[in-house]
């Protein structure tokens, strides 16, 4: 188990083999599905990464004030939730909610080019 217990800050070297590992590991992985439809979604997320994260966080906030205008402060344990598996159930259907927007701001960073300020989003 002391293989696990890696540190961030300062970097130790468990921590890098472990972080690097699991991403080539990922890369490989995406290099061998090829074209298929779930690469294609998440082509779609990496082509425009800081517009939808950007738009993630406004999203969060807008309905973490309609939760408390509607229900008032502190309900629940977690964040909000009374279960973690509520949690990660919101963060598995944000991204499917997101997913029109993301898609049509990646369609206009591949149209227009001439825009030099879309490609920093």
């Amino acid at each position: 188990m002391s293989f696990f217990n890696v540190t961030k800050y300062p970097p130790s070297l468990l921590f890098l083999a472990l972080t690097l590992g699991i991403g080539l590991l990922l890369l490989l992985a995406f290099e061998r599905a090829g074209h298929k439809r779930w690469i294609g979604v998440l082509a779609t997320f990496g082509a425009a990464p800081m517009f939808f994260y950007l738009l993630h966080l406004y999203v969060l906030k807008f309905l973490y004030l309609a939760c408390v205008a509607l229900f008032g402060l502190n309900q629940g344990n977690y964040f909000g939730f009374d279960h973690i598996g509520a949690i990660w159930l919101v963060s598995l259907l944000l991204p499917l909610a997101l997913y029109p927007p993301v898609r049509w701001f990646a369609g206009l960073k591949a149209r227009r080019r001439d825009l030099a300020w879309l490609k920093y989003l």
